[in-house]
């Protein structure tokens, strides 16, 4: 057998008879590897520069304790939930920051695989977002999304800011990503359907859990949801709560990964007493003490994963639409 080099796959064979002239056969059979390596390096550079975005990729659970800032620690995140489908994100609403944060994270997460982005915001602003998503995101388009006095209240979750997150995914999906958003808040419903499920903020939170849980059902096996919410629908208070249950508590079944926001002051826009504007926040955060801005709990079986986002002090976002006084 004599080793002759075939072109037509790329790659160095060994075929029956025709050696090389002027080579013996064990010249001919080095020379056939060389050219093996030579042709088939292109290829192995381009299937690894050219990764799919549905190519996960492996994620040392080091570098959590490593994010130094806001855009590390989205990438972390991305990594370190590469093998889970349900990411919740809490909001402390009426930041530029949380939101802010969110983008970079969808940014990132949605450049390994499909991504649903769920918003804490009534189904009836369903419609125009899906439309502002298949738009070119012109002005036109913008005052279409923003068409009605909703995006005026200055409770916080229709900030400015929310508009911007809204406006990255829909460019992510304009750059070919597979991105969408939904709503997760249901319309108000009436006082006996309140009523049965133990109160307001009972059916809220159980509707919000149905509708992320919906997506995770719908979508593909590795499609990721992330899921911003307000801290007090998304956070952990344990198992078999009843009507006190939050929507992390009641999606336990789909094993959620819970990034918790550490407050470091700052201010946000929402609504008090005395009106929407500006006000002031205390720092609630608990810092293990290490550099970075990630702290990630133990984990415990049957709870989810946790980690706390260390913020710097937050700015506020007014809302999206300005407000027009009553005459």
């Amino acid at each position: 057998m004599d080793a002759t080099v075939d072109h037509t796959c790329g790659r160095a064979q060994l075929m029956e008879g025709g050696g090389m002239p002027g080579l013996s056969r064990v010249g001919t059979l080095k020379l056939a590897i060389v050219l093996g390596l030579v042709l088939a390096w292109p290829l192995a550079t381009a299937s690894a520069s050219n990764s799919p975005p549905g190519a996960l990729q492996s994620c040392p659970a080091s570098r959590v304790r490593t994010a130094t800032s806001l855009a590390d620690a989205a990438k972390v995140i991305a990594c370190d939930t590469s093998n889970q489908r349900l990411l919740i994100v809490s909001d402390y609403h009426g930041s530029n920051e949380i939101p802010d944060f969110v983008a970079k994270l969808l940014t990132d997460a949605s450049a390994l695989r499909p991504v649903r982005l769920g918003l804490e915001m009534e189904v009836f602003e369903q419609k125009p977002i899906q439309a502002y998503m298949a738009s070119h995101g012109t002005e036109a388009d913008r005052a279409a999304l923003l068409h009605d006095g909703f995006w005026s209240m200055g409770q916080g979750r229709t900030s400015q800011a929310v508009v911007r997150l809204i406006e990255q995914a829909r460019k992510l999906r304009e750059q070919g990503r597979d991105v969408d958003v939904f709503t997760t808040v249901p319309e108000h419903p009436s006082g006996t359907a309140i009523s049965q499920a133990g109160g307001d903020n009972a059916y809220r939170s159980e509707a919000m859990a149905q509708a992320i849980h919906s997506q995770l059902q719908q979508g593909a096996a590795r499609q990721l949801v992330i899921a911003f919410m307000g801290s007090a629908h998304s956070a952990y208070t344990g198992p078999d709560r009843g009507k006190d249950a939050t929507v992390t508590d009641r999606l336990l079944a789909d094993s959620p990964y819970l990034v918790n926001i550490g407050l470091h002051g700052g201010s946000a826009w929402g609504c008090q007493a005395h009106g929407c504007s500006p006000h002031a926040l205390q720092s609630e955060a608990v810092h293990s003490g290490d550099p970075g801005v990630l702290d990630k709990s133990p984990i415990r079986p049957g709870e989810p994963v946790q980690v706390t986002l260390q913020l710097p002090p937050l700015t506020p976002s007014p809302p999206a639409k300005e407000m027009k006084p009553k005459s």
